[in-house]
């Protein structure tokens, strides 16, 4: 009990004897035997945590009970990361200054010089439906 509670104390944060004793017979319950190298493996797999961990003791227990190891819980971060697809599209590219003049009034250019590139977007129907920057503006009323 010593030797694991030294080698949590020293590796994460200090804890009582009493709370190692509760680890170590979550571990036997679970191993049906104490290897000190598995303990480590548990205690390394927390040290190595990049969350924020609010109840040491817990998290522990949760690593024990779950057999996680270092490296198992390494990989799992990295699987589990999803690319955000929100903001997966091509963006509108427009001269903001001239557009904001043509909808102010304050300028004689037209709509189609402060929209730099067409973007068109399909209709789902494939009745072959296209729409261009442009004539989405026209159909909301702004010009």
């Amino acid at each position: 009990i010593k030797l694991a509670n030294n080698y949590i104390n020293t590796n994460i944060t200090n804890i009582s004897l009493e709370e190692t004793e509760v680890l170590i017979k979550d571990l036997i319950s679970i191993e049906k035997d104490f290897k000190f190298d598995v303990f480590k493996e548990r205690v390394d797999a927390i040290k190595n945590y990049s969350g924020k961990i609010n109840n040491i003791v817990g998290m522990l227990r949760v690593a024990i009970r779950e057999r996680w190891s270092y490296k198992i819980h390494i990989n799992n971060n990295f699987m589990n990361d999803k690319k955000d697809s929100f903001n997966n599209y091509k963006q509108r590219d427009y001269d903001f200054k001239k557009l904001e003049k043509v909808m102010l009034g304050q300028s004689n250019d037209s709509l189609e010089d402060c929209i730099k590139r067409e973007v068109s977007c399909e209709n789902d129907d494939n009745d072959n439906m296209n729409y261009s920057t442009l004539d989405l503006v026209k159909q909301s009323g702004l010009i």
